[in-house]
């Protein structure tokens, strides 16, 4: 009987203490627009966004996991980018620097670029450089001539460039390359 009040004692004893630690709230990091260095000097960015991580060190050139579940990418300036992009670690993201999904996407080759020409449909594009992997702009423009669609639409070559085609009335109308 002594041994079963010593069993039972530990027992509650070891459950007290696990409700104690288990009820500690958790941290989790903020957004923010302010950026304060190891110095205590600030900088705060209107429409720029930094992640304080709950050890108050500052996310930098990592991917960050917010609380609804969404990846976004934080640059080496302790930002989220303004400019979609890929991670170095391959991965790509938008111009919020959300995680996008290459799911049904590839990246093309510069042979496939170079087979893009001004005047080609946005399916004969898709053929060749199969589906974008962002589209930054998608609008309609009223003009006295009539309505006009315009699109921007991205491919990237991994982490080698970009490849930015502007399209109107679903023809190419501007094609702009960078590789690196």
């Amino acid at each position: 009987m002594k041994r079963t009040k010593m069993n039972n004692l530990k027992l509650s004893f070891t459950t007290a203490i696990l409700s104690a630690l288990m009820a500690t709230s958790a941290l989790a990091g903020t957004w923010t627009h302010t950026y304060t260095d190891q110095n205590g000097e600030s900088e705060t960015f209107y429409s720029l966004w930094c992640y304080r991580k709950d050890d108050g060190t500052y996310a930098n050139n990592e991917w960050i996991q917010d609380s609804d579940g969404t990846w976004y990418w934080v640059e080496d300036d302790y930002t989220l980018p303004v400019v979609a992009g890929i991670s170095p670690d391959g991965y790509m993201y938008d111009d919020d620097g959300r995680y996008v999904s290459m799911e049904g996407r590839s990246f093309p080759t510069i042979e496939q670029a170079s087979m893009i020409a001004t005047g080609m449909t946005y399916e004969q594009v898709l053929a060749i450089l199969g589906p974008e992997h962002i589209r930054s702009s998608n609008q309609i423009i009223f003009t006295n001539d009539g309505t006009t669609s315009y699109a921007v639409c991205v491919w990237f070559f991994g982490n080698n460039g970009k490849y930015r085609l502007e399209f109107l009335n679903g023809e190419v109308s501007d094609i702009y390359g960078y590789f690196y």
